[in-house]
């Protein structure tokens, strides 16, 4: 096109030119085709897009209103390897509460296992409840 009006017809059909500006573009229109064919072209574009906007808005006429979701019915999107993470922990504290809670070995053998108390013979191993206590008998002195 090598008419520079282009811009000036669309201001002039959108109603944003003087009555003197818009009394030379009309000037103009009369006679360059070119314009001409532009300000049917706008003006065609523009009853399109009227006619679009009044079909989608007889189509949907109003958004429906937002339903509010009870908590326990809500989603979480959570990232698969949080997941894994957190199943791990779970199935971790559930294996530290089954050895926490089992009964300990009576039967502990080892260098700092305490003797037995049949095997010590003396009739003060049950105070000491089976702890690392050891008693020492003094020979007593002479005079």
């Amino acid at each position: 096109m090598d008419c520079n009006f282009a811009v000036k017809v669309s201001m002039l059909l959108d109603g944003e030119l003087s009555p003197g500006e818009s009394a030379g573009v009309r000037k103009h229109l009369a006679e360059c085709t070119e314009c001409r064919e532009l300000e049917r072209d706008f003006l065609f574009f523009r009853e399109r897009i009227r006619d679009d906007f009044a079909a989608d808005a007889a189509v949907s006429p109003a958004l429906p209103a937002a339903r509010r979701v009870p908590l326990w019915k809500r989603k979480i999107a959570v990232p698969v390897p949080l997941a894994a993470l957190a199943l791990l922990l779970a199935a971790g504290f559930g294996v530290f509460l089954l050895i926490a809670r089992s009964p300990r070995n009576a039967d502990i053998s080892g260098p700092l296992a305490p003797p037995p108390a049949e095997s010590r013979g003396d009739s003060l191993a049950r105070f000491d409840h089976g702890g690392r206590t050891e008693i020492f008998i003094a020979p007593k002195e002479s005079k």
